[in-house]
């Protein structure tokens, strides 16, 4: 009988932890869409001052929460957030010019396909199982 109590109890807090852990990744992911979509807002309106602060927090949101991440996600898609989020980068302090301004918006849109993209394949659904 004891043994049964103690796996249940294991189980149970396996189950626990999975929804837990799903839970924050779906936090995490809907603040960095917010923060994304905020950054995108920025450079439409042109505000270079803006976009650098906006920038500078997602930088610093995605490397705090990436150490959790790291543990719970294939590096992969992981790698490929950063590769994104350093061209954004790349492409901003290369400087004003309007030009650049549909291929900011074009990799911001990546990022937040990859952000929501992790968040869901995380999730337990029949479709992430088979």
């Amino acid at each position: 009988m004891r043994i049964i109590i103690i796996v249940l109890f294991l189980l149970a807090l396996l189950i626990g932890s999975g929804i837990y852990t799903e839970s924050a990744l779906k936090k995490q992911a809907a603040k960095l869409q917010s923060a994304l979509t905020g950054l995108e807002e920025s450079i439409l309106a042109e505000n270079r001052a803006e976009t650098q602060d906006r920038l500078n927090i997602i930088e610093t949101l995605w490397m705090s929460w990436r150490r959790l991440w790291v543990l719970l996600i294939d590096h992969h898609e992981l790698e490929e957030f950063e590769l994104v989020l350093a061209r954004v980068k790349a492409l901003f302090l290369r400087g004003e010019a309007p030009e650049i301004t549909p291929f900011l918006l074009a990799e911001i849109s990546a990022m937040k396909q990859l952000a929501t993209q992790i968040a869901d394949q995380q999730s337990l659904t029949l479709e992430n199982i088979f």
